[in-house]
């Protein structure tokens, strides 16, 4: 059976976030990572092998929840798993969120185990549903980390 390395794309627009993220996360996937939705827009358009995106709400020009609403409306990534990452800490917004699309919510500041097991149950359940991609080879494989947490 031949493992695929997923591709996860970051949008995030303070640096010291993007940084920390691109680096945990960039042990085990590929990573993206973008300042902006718009660019993460752009990203989307140009790279076919995203997994999973994991977005900021709180951004200038197009907020996260405009850039779930604009994943969700165009066909080829409505199925694509979307994260948020916010500070927020009301549950009415977390609700919103997750009733405009977004597959999961984590509240900033984070666990990085809370982030990489929630990425990994994601890709996990997509795998086995079969929502994003037509590889039914492709594994996903958690680090050392997040393999005490799972039996597997």
């Amino acid at each position: 059976m031949m493992t695929t390395v997923k591709t996860i794309l970051i949008v995030e627009d303070e640096p010291m976030t993007r940084k920390l993220l691109q680096h945990m996360l960039g042990k085990t996937y590929n990573v993206i990572a973008c300042d902006s939705a718009k660019k993460g827009l752009h990203c989307l358009k140009t790279n076919s092998t995203i997994d999973c995106v994991l977005s900021d709400l709180y951004m200038p020009e197009i907020d996260g929840k405009e850039f779930v609403r604009q994943i969700r409306q165009n066909a080829l990534w409505a199925k694509i798993p979307i994260i948020i990452l916010s500070g927020a800490q009301e549950s009415d917004i977390r609700i919103n969120c997750l009733e405009i699309g977004a597959d999961d919510f984590i509240t900033k500041p984070f666990n990085p185990k809370e982030v990489q097991l929630t990425i990994a149950a994601i890709l996990r359940r997509n795998h086995y549903v079969g929502n994003h991609k037509k590889d039914d080879t492709a594994v996903v494989s958690p680090t050392p980390l997040v393999q005490k947490y799972m039996p597997w």
